[in-house]
């Protein structure tokens, strides 16, 4: 059985008003949210081709229809 993992994990800054849990470490230091993700790396993607992408493009791949 093929299994994919295709989430993406993002994350707002260490605040105050929401501050990461004691000891918790990270990867990058620069927070990596949802506007970096979905706007930098896809620019070449046109607004439908993107939409289909994260929406429906997995599933059909994957025959999950």
């Amino acid at each position: 059985m093929l299994m994919a993992d295709a989430q993406v994990h993002i994350w707002a800054p260490n605040t105050p008003e929401r501050p990461w849990r004691p000891g918790q470490n990270v990867h990058r230091e620069i927070p990596l949210g949802a506007d970096e993700v979905f706007t930098e790396h896809t620019t070449w993607l046109s607004a439908d081709d993107l939409e289909w992408i994260m929406g429906h493009g997995l599933c059909e791949w994957l025959g999950w229809r």
